[in-house]
């Protein structure tokens, strides 16, 4: 019985102990964020982690943007004919030139001639492939050129290949055809 007292005895010592030790790590605040103490552990659920796995997982790599190059080094390699295209253009074109000043409640300057555009837009779908007689299309429901983001994704070999048919069909509601999710590869939340 002796033993058994001793054990008990040790057993309260040390909660005692681990309880004066949790008390004085409490902090106690007035303001801010009320932070979970230390002794209850990790938390259950943490939805940072989740959203981390989430982007880890996901393989449209836009949940974090700045990560893309590192996830999908593919698209960086098709879209380096644009870039070089883009940057030849910007600096050539007067009228594409300080397109920053276009934007604002008070414009410094007014957007660029649709002329300079097109052209832009031209030399674009030719780095593509895209025949210069289709690099305009575009649909009622988006100024977006399809036939441009078709040839950027499958020269990066983009999973998401529903993108262009929305983009000149436009996007289902599930009313007359079902709503493809392209192919699951974007993150859910």
């Amino acid at each position: 019985m002796a033993d058994d007292v001793s054990g008990d005895i040790e057993k309260v010592s040390k909660l005692v102990a681990a309880v004066t030790d949790a008390v004085q790590q409490v902090a106690l605040t007035s303001t801010g964020k009320v932070l979970r103490h230390a002794v209850r552990g990790p938390p259950l659920w943490d939805p940072k982690a989740v959203k981390l796995q989430e982007d880890l997982a996901c393989p449209a790599g836009m949940r974090d943007p700045g990560e893309l190059w590192r996830a999908w080094p593919a698209l960086w390699s098709a879209m380096a004919p644009v870039t070089a295209v883009l940057e030849q253009g910007l600096a050539t074109d007067p009228d594409l030139k300080g397109l920053s000043g276009c934007l604002g409640a008070a414009p410094a300057r007014p957007p660029p001639q649709d002329r300079a555009v097109l052209r832009l837009r031209r030399l674009v779908g030719e780095a593509l492939g895209v025949d210069f007689e289709n690099v305009d299309d575009h649909s009622t429901f988006t100024p977006w050129r399809h036939r441009l983001v078709e040839a950027v994704q499958k020269a990066s070999g983009d999973l998401d290949v529903i993108l262009p048919t929305w983009l000149r069909d436009g996007a289902p509601m599930g009313l007359r055809r079902s709503v493809d999710a392209g192919n699951g590869i974007s993150p859910r939340g």
